[in-house]
């Protein structure tokens, strides 16, 4: 570990046995709650309070939550070095074989996987099933 590329971290680098050991801040981290902070906030609890009302307005909750949860599939699909795009997933979705951009069918696969896992939760939790650590 080189202590350079922690120093500008939020927490501290100690010794331990002789090597150099990074200690993170302790959690929850201390916030300074400025006048920018809490305009986000606010736009935030605006924004969730006009979806609720949407909600109540849709009969098909997949409306509202599958964009997000394609979403979420892309963008952690992409952390992981693919480059799978929303696009990607929805067409695997319609095809298992279509016509792609530049994201290779087992990436795809593996993002729509996420989707899939995502869709299942949703139904046991609709079917009554508890959520689990285990």
């Amino acid at each position: 570990m080189d202590p350079a590329e922690f120093a500008d971290g939020p927490g501290t680098i100690d010794r331990y046995d002789g090597l150099p050991c990074y200690r993170p801040a302790s959690l929850p981290p201390e916030i300074e709650y400025t006048d920018d902070l809490l305009r986000v906030y606010g736009d935030a609890q605006y924004a969730l309070g006009r979806l609720a009302t949407l909600h109540r307005n849709v009969d098909n909750d997949n409306l509202l939550i599958a964009p997000f949860v394609v979403r979420e599939a892309a963008m952690s699909s992409q952390i992981e070095g693919t480059n799978v795009t929303d696009s990607d997933i929805i067409l695997h979705e319609i095809d298992s074989a279509p016509e792609r951009s530049a994201a290779d069918s087992r990436d795809v696969r593996e993002a729509y996987n996420y989707v899939d896992a995502v869709r299942q939760g949703f139904e046991r939790l609709g079917d009554g099933e508890q959520l689990s650590v285990a």
